[in-house]
């Protein structure tokens, strides 16, 4: 057997393994080690915030600009975030406990917040605007 195939699938971006054939068919393309560009540091950013609003029936997960303001580089927005982090008071819960932060990349944070009888989490991502 050659050493070609012994190698695994290609697994698609959930893990899945998937033929080859079947993977590129779908649209997959294997990552490149090449890291990802966003615009330049000097690039204007914004930040975006990811939470719950209303309650009951009416309870839905909503994208806002935070406020709509503009950085003047991203540095500054990834500042005004990781900041935003602590600081920020969600919507829900009403009676916060305690709360924790996760950054998932350097330009998003994750934070759970933990009420009396819930937890809810909320967002905050630095964006640059494309449109």
């Amino acid at each position: 057997m050659s050493q070609e195939s012994d190698l695994p699938p290609a697994l698609p971006p959930w893990g899945t393994p998937e033929p080859v054939a079947q993977a590129e068919a779908s649209g997959y393309r294997q990552p490149t080690s090449a890291p990802i560009s966003y615009g330049t540091p000097e690039t204007p950013c914004y930040l975006l915030l990811e939470q719950t609003c209303r309650s009951g029936d009416a309870m839905h997960w909503n994208v806002d600009p935070l406020p709509t303001r503009l950085f003047p580089d991203r540095a500054t927005a990834r500042a005004a975030a990781r900041q935003l982090c602590g600081s920020f008071h969600p919507q829900h819960p009403f009676s916060e406990q305690s709360r924790t932060v996760y950054q998932i990349s350097p330009d998003q944070y994750l934070v759970t917040v933990q009420g009396m009888t819930r937890s809810f989490h909320f967002r905050i991502s630095v964006a640059e605007r494309m449109t």
